[in-house]
């Protein structure tokens, strides 16, 4: 927490604002900006699943849950942070008894510090308008997010290591159910083959950081076909279907920043020599950054006969 924070002041952005701030020397301020950096610090797990290419659709309903619940750990109670969506849907913010004592929420270790600076009265307003601050952010999530869908409730059992839950067979079959892509026979198909994978003994943890979900379901589809003796076709027709559902718009809007990079400033660049150009982009992007990207024979013998073309 310290560390995070401690990076956080040492950018540029962060010494712009406090030498804004420093000649009036207030100390609400900074104990704001601590804040918001506290703030920034729980949204960054969420944003960077969720700027991720790979299949997440999975984790939606379970990641929006718990971007909630990080904001409510801070002001509510233990007892009434929830993890059920339309339960968390139903909080009254007006009801005191699901909030802790304003002393004992703690709004990050930068905030605090500079709160420690301040008299009562000061110390006790800024403690209030935090809570506030926080009360409003929980209440618009509750009512943008997705936490009341079904659909996507469903579908966080598409995990792996959720096969062991006596809802994972209903849950996945009633997701199928609600694409309108699946009749009654392929439902009962699709039953059939979740049973199996629920059988097999031979399958390792899912590791939502290394693994990739329609790649990791794939192997299981395998397994399942030497289990019931034939090619598991419904099951592997929902793998295809949910793992190609967007997640975010992330790589949309990715698609549109790399393009402006591109064409700014270089309006005679052709169509072909863009394209040519994200699609390396793309390529360093997926092979996680320039430093691994593999150089062989073939692609130094590509660049010297683009170069020879010129």
């Amino acid at each position: 927490d310290d560390k995070c924070s401690k990076d956080a002041m040492e950018t540029l952005r962060y010494q712009q604002m406090k030498v804004f701030l420093k000649p009036a020397n207030n100390q609400k301020n900074l104990a704001r900006l601590h804040f918001l950096i506290h703030l920034c610090k729980l949204n960054s797990p969420f944003l960077h699943v969720f700027q991720s290419e790979k299949p997440k659709i999975h984790v939606l309903y379970l990641e929006c849950i718990g971007l909630i619940n990080s904001y409510m750990n801070i002001i509510c109670k233990p007892n009434k942070v929830v993890a059920d969506g339309t339960t968390l849907s139903q909080l009254n913010f007006k009801d005191f008894s699901l909030l802790l004592q304003l002393s004992s929420c703690f709004f990050g270790s930068g905030a605090e510090k500079e709160m420690l600076m301040l008299e009562g009265d000061k110390k006790e307003h800024i403690r209030h308008e935090f809570r506030s601050a926080l009360i409003k952010t929980i209440q618009y999530l509750v009512s943008h997010f997705p936490i009341k869908d079904r659909f996507l409730r469903d579908l966080s059992y598409l995990d792996p290591d959720m096969r062991v839950s006596d809802k994972f067979v209903k849950c996945l079959v009633r997701a199928a159910d609600h694409t309108g892509r699946f009749p009654d026979t392929e439902q009962q198909d699709l039953s059939v083959q979740l049973h199996a994978v629920k059988t097999l003994r031979n399958v390792r943890p899912y590791d939502e950081k290394t693994d990739q979900l329609d790649l990791f379901w794939m192997d299981i589809c395998e397994k399942v076909e030497k289990v019931i003796g034939q090619r598991p076709e419904s099951l592997l027709k929902f793998i295809k279907i949910v793992c190609s559902l967007p997640h975010s718009n992330g790589f949309l809007e990715r698609g549109f920043s790399d393009l402006k990079r591109l064409i700014t400033g270089r309006e005679t660049l052709s169509l072909e020599s863009t394209n040519a150009q994200k699609k390396i982009l793309d390529f360093i992007r997926l092979s996680g950054g320039t430093t691994k990207v593999e150089v062989t024979l073939k692609m130094i013998e590509d660049v010297k006969q683009a170069s020879l073309k010129k």
